[in-house]
């Protein structure tokens, strides 16, 4: 197995989401181990095993543009999403920005 790799399920493995299904997906990590849609609307991580794939091509240059623009665009939720709860753990009658030497 290796990054950017076609991979399709194989053992009976099924890849999912919602009433999707997909027959093929990219690696994008070997360790841990994630794979994105050919499209680049799907990521799964959690839920696959790298023994319940097998290679059957390398990715094309387009089909790796879908997956960075998947992964560039997780990476941002994942940030928004840790904001905001940075935000509420500070309460909302608390400054948003802690400052040592206060000016008033």
């Amino acid at each position: 197995m290796y990054k950017n790799a076609v991979v399709v399920p194989i053992n009976g493995f099924v890849l999912r989401s919602g009433g999707c299904v997909y027959s093929e997906a990219i690696v994008a990590r070997v360790t841990p181990f994630c794979l994105v849609s050919l499209q680049g609307d799907m990521i799964w991580s959690t839920t696959v095993d790298v023994q319940d794939f097998q290679v059957v091509r390398q990715a094309t240059s387009s089909e790796l543009l879908c997956v960075t623009r998947r992964l560039n665009a997780a990476k941002e939720i994942k940030e928004l999403n840790d904001q905001v709860a940075k935000r509420k753990m500070m309460g909302p009658n608390k400054p948003a920005i802690l400052c040592k030497d206060p000016i008033f």
